[in-house]
């Protein structure tokens, strides 16, 4: 009973909070570049004026409204994990150098060009992603794992710097679990989280709480304001495998967690193995990216919801193996980024329908029992941190986009749907197109592998599946459709 009352009052505290949902539409560009860079790994984050940066290793990508490039540099010793845009169109980024052991703090403006960049010398701090936080009057703080403390040991540090990016304060987080870790900000406290640590620090820096999750046993991957409570991510880490969402007060009691579906066909996710972003729309949608680490063989989901958690779906980012991260905007607009190999897509969307673009597929998620979380004899202890200025050189890159498609409400270049059934499937797939003429298809294993090819002839094609072995495929039509790839997900059943 006590689950169904927070449900209750979760539904009343976060639909209030919310306007309706706007009229959907998106739009996703392709870009393509011939050397290591922006690709490798990508972040994106959605700008006042509608845009995008892009950002990933040694390299940033600053995109216009309508997915134009404006400018673009690389950096031999910088892997970008987090950025920020201040009030004056200047941007903070956090990285981490070439050797993936430091951390580093750089200033641009609005062009692109460095004002100011320092590096931690004095301890090997590698930062992890969405731990970067703009402060009210232009200052920014940054979480760091895995800190070696020479009194204290191993724990976690957050920095406070002022609009220059002067060093204000150092606190280090003595227990729980050093690695990794992620932070947002609400009325001027930081919430921190983890492993399955989640604690809040007060403006200072001062602990005002930290909490275990007991049950499930899960690791929290990333945090963010959810109205006037605060939502993370979490994935299991014991048996039996799930992810999804949990919210909480601003006091550290919960309200209740959500497993997202693991097991829909052409949907699959392994939890142990991945990786979750999540971003709360301007609306109260609930944006959960989710990837394999180090791509694993399963194509990136994003999952969306409403603040109910209900209306649920599940949308195959077209096998990008690569890293997802969502950003949002107040005006409703959110936008992520995947790559795959040496391409790059950027998608920007109102509302949820991304199906022009990405198969789409409903999806239920599920409320779990839980136990009370615990205290964690977390510990916030003053500390000194050295912040060296060094020279830092990026140079101009060379990306070109290349491909655009767009969904519900954009009116160029709406890829042709096309759908497959029965799925899973045993001897024959039918695939229903709604573009002309004749295309060629493949079908490709879990590894990437071709094992079938042919040609789609008109509306209604039936393919032959005789002597393909059971198990996930993919079927591909192309290699492009109106400049656009199409990859659906079926099964071969025994």
């Amino acid at each position: 009973m006590i689950h169904h009352l927070r449900h209750s009052l979760l539904a009343f505290l976060l639909c209030t909070a919310f306007a309706d949902a706007m009229l959907a539409q998106s739009s996703t560009w392709r870009y393509t570049q011939a050397q290591a860079g922006v690709v490798d790994d990508v972040n994106a984050i959605m700008l006042a004026d509608g845009g995008m940066m892009l950002m990933g290793d040694g390299g940033l990508v600053r995109l216009d409204v309508d997915g134009n490039i404006l400018w673009q540099k690389n950096g031999a010793d910088a892997v970008f994990v987090d950025m920020v845009e201040r009030a004056d169109g200047s941007f903070v980024a956090l990285s981490y150098d070439g050797d993936g052991i430091r951390a580093q703090i750089t200033l641009f403006d609005a062009n692109g060009n460095v004002l100011r960049h320092m590096k931690r010398l004095d301890d090997i701090a590698p930062p992890a992603k969405e731990n970067l936080v703009l402060l009210p009057d232009g200052g920014f703080a940054t979480l760091e794992g895995l800190v070696t403390d020479d009194l204290w040991g191993t724990g976690r540090k957050v920095h406070c710097f002022d609009a220059d990016g002067d060093l204000q304060w150092a606190r280090f987080i003595e227990g729980g679990n050093p690695f990794g870790g992620v932070m947002t900000m609400y009325q001027n406290n930081y919430y921190c989280a983890g492993a399955s640590d989640l604690f809040r620090l007060a403006a200072d820096g001062s602990l005002v709480w930290d909490q275990y999750l007991l049950d499930p046993a899960v690791s929290v991957t990333d945090i963010e304001v959810f109205g006037n409570t605060i939502a993370f991510a979490y994935k299991s880490v014991l048996p039996p495998a799930a992810f999804g969402i949990g919210v909480m007060y601003d006091t550290g009691f919960p309200l209740g967690f959500y497993d997202f579906p693991t097991t829909i066909p052409g949907f699959e996710v392994n939890p142990s193995n991945a990786m979750l972003d999540l971003e709360v729309s301007a609306d109260g949608l609930f944006l959960l990216a989710e990837h394999e680490f180090l791509g694993g063989g399963l194509p990136s989901v994003l999952f969306t919801c409403d603040p109910t958690f209900g209306n649920a779906k599940a949308y195959s980012l077209d096998g990008f193996m690569a890293p997802i991260h969502i950003s949002a905007r107040q005006d409703g607009t959110f936008a992520f980024a995947a790559v795959d190999q040496f391409n790059l897509s950027a998608t920007v969307c109102k509302g949820v329908e991304l199906d022009g673009c990405y198969p789409m597929t409903n999806a239920t998620i599920t409320e779990r029992s839980f136990d009370e979380p615990s205290g964690n004899d977390i510990g916030s202890i003053g500390s000194t941190s050295t912040w060296t200025d060094l020279p830092f050189v990026l140079s101009n890159a060379a990306m070109v986009r290349t491909q655009r498609c767009a969904s519900v409400g954009i009116p160029e270049q709406v890829v042709p749907r096309i759908s497959v059934f029965p799925n899973p499937v045993r001897d024959q797939l039918q695939v229903e197109w709604a573009g002309t003429g004749n295309t060629a298809w493949r079908i490709m294993d879990g590894t990437g592998r071709v094992v079938r090819t042919g040609t789609l002839h008109g509306a209604h094609t039936l393919i032959d599946l005789g002597g393909i072995a059971s198990g996930p495929y993919a079927l591909g039509i192309g290699p492009q459709v109106m400049g656009v790839s199409q990859i659906l997900r079926f099964v071969v059943a025994e």
